[in-house]
């Protein structure tokens, strides 16, 4: 059998969501030096692929004699967002990005069965939005690219973000798809606070932890939501009255409980 470094895994797998259903992305390891992506009704790419900053990788490749195209893959829990930038030659024989998109591709690792995708995805708030809707973060975060989620982050309610910190996996989604923090980035400085944990750590633990159990962990985390949409809508009196005495209560014993994240990710499945 041939040793293998343990930083390394074998070529993975990921298919499209969304508007790249049907299209393919596959890596050569993790973490990758090689990507080729498969769209449908498009020349296939494979790019040379370098890691620009941590869990974020990128490299171009020429397409026709004065195109080409830059290819960015920043690493979630169990996928890629993927950002394609089409470059034009310009005068002096150098290629140059023509312009772009803002919006993230997403891939997720062929092996991971998909949960539903709730019925309203916010697109991505940007400068001068100042409201915010916590359910819809919630709803929505984990399709928006990482300055998104972090200017999310200083638009919600205070109280309610706090609401949210109670639920650790959710905390960590979040925080590990917005790191890292500035001084300035008050919401997310709120969240690790909470977590007690660095970006760094952060992001190992959840990628350690999204890789070894994929199904476990989006399966969790789903219930985490649905539970603090629950609670979110029943703080603001849109909840049955019956139904949210349940839920308020469930919500109270786990604000009692002093659950690490470590912790947590370490007992995922009797979580």
């Amino acid at each position: 059998m041939a040793f293998m470094l343990p930083w390394l895994a074998l070529a993975e797998e990921y298919r499209g969501l969304d508007s790249m259903e049907g299209a393919t992305l596959t890596t050569d390891q993790t973490p990758p030096t090689k990507a080729t992506l498969v769209i449908p009704g498009f020349q296939t790419v494979t790019v040379q692929l370098e890691e620009e900053e941590q869990n974020v990788f990128s490299g171009a490749v020429k397409t026709d004699k004065d195109t080409g195209l830059l290819v960015r893959m920043e690493g979630m829990s169990v996928g890629y967002r993927v950002y394609l930038i089409p470059l034009q030659k310009n005068q002096n024989d150098m290629f140059e990005p023509t312009g772009g998109t803002d919006k993230a591709l997403g891939f997720v690792r062929t092996n991971i069965p998909l949960p539903d995708l709730p019925n309203y995805i916010a697109p991505p708030p940007k400068p001068p939005e100042r409201y915010l809707g916590t359910v819809t973060f919630v709803n929505s975060y984990a399709f928006w690219p990482q300055e998104s989620v972090r200017y999310g982050l200083t638009l919600i309610d205070r109280g309610q973000l706090d609401i949210l910190s109670v639920f650790p996996l959710i905390t960590a989604d979040v925080a590990w798809r917005a790191c890292p923090a500035t001084i300035r980035d008050i919401g997310l400085n709120r969240l690790l606070e909470k977590l007690r944990i660095d970006c760094n750590q952060l992001r190992n633990l959840v990628g350690n932890t999204a890789r070894a159990n994929p199904s476990v962990w989006l399966s969790k985390l789903m219930k985490e939501k649905q539970q603090a949409a629950d609670v979110i809508k029943c703080t603001n009196a849109l909840g049955n009255l019956k139904r949210c005495q349940v839920v308020m209560r469930d919500f109270a014993e786990l604000a009692a409980q002093v659950l690490p994240i470590d912790k947590v990710l370490a007992n995922l499945s009797r979580y």
